[in-house]
């Protein structure tokens, strides 16, 4: 049987949502024609009724773009234990989902990697990765990129990216990898980061001093381990530009 991916799914509700994807990705069979007849209207009847009451009579105020957000997040998560994320500037190369897929689930990987392309108004460098990390390294720097990572939650546990304007990326992957030994990097380029002029994380300067308060406030290192995996950080990312 062929292998086919959810992603085309997922990313429409993302670009539907105008919101960075964070969603739920697999593979699946592919069993024909039978699998694919298309949702009775009344099932969508239904699906909109709910969530009109949802809106209208939970305790808080939901907002539309939350709920379906949220909603689109639920079936996606019913459906595969893997997640998976991108935001809606960058790409995924069409055998990313399957290839990472294939390989975390020959090897029983919990939380995996990739390379890819970081493209600039300039050119497009490859970004390499290692093959392994654990969480003493990851402090000295981030080497996961977030639109390459993907976290199978049957191993993992629930997860949620942590609440933080810039580095919640970085502080996520650290909270992970007190649940399991190491990350692994699949040392192929298989997604394209775009970088984006004046972009928070463009910006050198306030993107350290984010890494400073991650690392004290939610990491809980003391100032002198703090500084000293700032350095180490600030040192890689002058040396990878």
């Amino acid at each position: 049987m062929s292998l086919i991916s959810r992603t085309s799914l997922a990313l429409a509700a993302g670009v539907l949502l105008g919101t960075g994807l964070s969603l739920t990705h697999g593979v699946l069979a592919d069993r024909g024609n039978a699998s694919r007849e298309a949702l009775p209207l009344q099932d969508l009847q239904t699906f909109v009724e709910i969530l009109n009451r949802v809106k209208t009579e939970y305790v808080e105020e939901v907002d539309d773009k939350t709920l379906l957000e949220n909603a689109v997040r639920g079936m996606l998560t019913g459906l595969d234990p893997h997640s998976a994320f991108l935001d809606a500037d960058d790409e995924w190369l069409p055998e990313k989902l399957a290839r990472q897929l294939g390989w975390m689930q020959a090897e029983g990987l919990a939380l995996t990697y990739t390379g890819f392309w970081r493209v600039h108004a300039t050119g497009r460098r490859e970004v390499r990765v290692p093959a392994r990390v654990d969480r003493q390294r990851l402090l000295r720097g981030n080497v996961i990129g977030v639109l390459t990572a993907i976290c199978d939650r049957d191993q993992l546990g629930p997860m949620a990216m942590p609440l933080l304007p810039l580095r919640q990326d970085y502080a996520f992957w650290l909270d992970l990898l007190k649940r399991t030994e190491a990350a692994h990097g699949l040392q192929v380029p298989l997604a394209i980061y775009h970088v984006t002029p004046g972009s928070l994380s463009a910006n050198r300067w306030r993107a350290s001093a984010a890494t400073w308060r991650m690392y004290r406030e939610h990491a809980g290192l003391g100032p002198l381990p703090a500084a000293w995996y700032l350095a180490s950080h600030v040192i890689r990312r002058l040396i990878r530009g």
